[in-house]
């Protein structure tokens, strides 16, 4: 009974939408089983916890709805699927309902096949004003525009007039900005994923998406944005510009996107700035500081929980650690931990308080930190050992740091899930560690050739750390 569907769904509605539950299964339009409204009011009694196991039982349930009759365990599974049903149509309906324009459009179908015209007019008109109303420009309100059309142009067809139809022009318009803002949206987003993970997409037709768009395209903020988007993450050489294109929509327009896409699309520019840092270009480093502040000051930093994401926080240490701004980053890092989701906070601030430990020298304390740390995830698991390499290799703690090299490696050859251009990057730098370690301070000629291999080596994490190691040999 607890398992049901319909008890674990009922767990999650919220208590004020549970009075038009209640008046929605009372209806006779929607139910017309009485044992259906009775078996509701019995199981509502236990909202939220629904931990009452005796009382929730088959028996006790039957019971209460048609006492002095023979048990049927079949009967009460009857009655929850039922149940079930009419909870899924009341939460499709309140969705429903939010979705204003939506019933407009169906509306205005409906008016149409009845042929009632002053019906149809007055409805458009709230339509069209509800439309220039919506609060944003995204791909919502182009599909929104789109079926407003589809009804106009429908609405134009009926009246079988021979004359010009202006929403005909519109519907198709209209289809393209929308059909091109999600293919640049969903694109992104799969060319990201290709890029972190091990999982392949298929991602050959990007080029052409790009190329097909007209001038007139970009002149429609959102798909501007995903586009610039789109060319920053296929990392090629001269995506600079695209960077920056990004940085300037965003900064000028996110006001006419929802605070969630604003923030993905925020993110994107974060992680494109990531990955320069990570390859040496520090100026970078300014950019993705200033990006996640931004995200702070206009409230996009949070997710749809209203919680600050690990990562976010992870790279706002990170970012103003590596700008010399240590005392700012220890600030943030205690006047935000609590805004993370508490399933995930302890590991997460755990393991920057060791990061922030080791960039203050103090190694006794950054060892401590990361002994915290859970691996439950990918990052903490190849970070913590990233980070256990430096301490060991600072402190010339050698027994440590070949044995946590050795084992590394062994992690990372077997680790199925990484993207390979992750795992290269790591890889790398154990192995030029390892080499860097093994030459003895002073032996220039050596510590030069391994400098340019590190130069020179595409897939590499912690770069500049390394070349800072090489300089303080020589």
């Amino acid at each position: 009974m607890y398992d049901s569907k319909f008890i674990q769904t009922l767990k999650k509605i919220h208590r004020k939408d549970l009075k038009r539950l209640a008046a929605f299964i009372e209806s006779p339009y929607f139910n017309k089983k009485e044992e259906l409204l009775v078996c509701f009011k019995y199981l509502i009694t236990f909202y939220p916890d629904f931990d009452d196991l005796i009382a929730l039982s088959y028996e006790k349930v039957f019971e209460a709805v048609l006492p002095h009759t023979p048990f049927s365990k079949k009967e009460v599974g009857y009655w929850l699927s039922d149940l079930n049903t009419l909870l899924e149509e009341f939460l499709t309906i309140e969705h429903l309902n939010k979705k204003t324009l939506l019933k407009k459009t169906f509306l205005l179908d409906t008016y149409t096949e009845l042929g009632l015209e002053t019906s149809f007019q007055k409805i458009l008109r709230e339509a069209n004003i509800a439309l220039e109303a919506f609060p944003y420009r995204n791909s919502e309100y182009f599909f929104y525009s789109y079926l407003l059309s589809v009804a106009k142009n429908l609405h134009f067809d009926r009246q079988r007039k021979h004359d010009f139809d202006e929403s005909l022009q519109h519907s198709t318009d209209q289809l393209d900005k929308y059909y091109l803002s999600e293919k640049l949206r969903y694109s992104s987003e799969i060319v990201n994923r290709h890029n972190l993970l091990a999982h392949r997409y298929q991602i050959d037709a990007v080029n052409e998406l790009l190329d097909s768009l007209h001038d007139k395209f970009y002149e429609v903020p959102v798909i501007g944005i995903y586009a610039a988007v789109l060319r920053s993450l296929q990392m090629q050489e001269g995506n600079e510009a695209a960077f920056q294109q990004l940085k300037t929509l965003l900064l000028q327009y996110d006001h006419i996107l929802p605070k969630g896409e604003a923030r993905g699309l925020y993110l994107y520019a974060c992680n494109y700035c990531a990955i320069k840092t990570h390859q040496g270009i520090l100026q970078y480093g300014h950019d993705m500081l200033e990006l996640y502040q931004t995200m702070l000051e206009r409230d996009y930093a949070y997710d749809g929980s209203g919680y600050l994401s690990p990562w976010t926080y992870t790279n706002i240490i990170r970012s103003s650690s590596r700008l010399g701004r240590l005392e700012w980053g220890s600030d943030f890092a205690e006047q935000y931990k609590e805004r993370i989701d508490p399933r995930l906070r302890d590991n997460c601030y755990y393991f920057n308080k060791a990061y922030l430990c080791f960039q203050d020298k103090n190694y006794a304390d950054t060892l401590k930190w990361l002994n915290l740390v859970v691996f439950d995830d990918l990052f903490y698991t190849c970070e913590v050992k990233l980070l256990m390499l430096k301490v060991y290799y600072t402190t010339n703690e050698t027994d440590a740091f070949f044995s946590l090299t050795e084992s590394f490696e062994v992690y990372l050859r077997r680790n199925k899930v990484m993207a390979a251009n992750k795992k290269t990057g790591y890889m790398n730098f154990v192995k030029l560690v390892v080499k860097i370690m093994s030459v003895q301070r002073g032996n220039n000629t050596k510590l030069s050739k391994i400098e340019q291999q590190v130069k020179e080596t595409e897939m590499l994490v912690d770069r500049l750390w390394l070349i800072e190691r090489i300089h303080q040999k020589k």
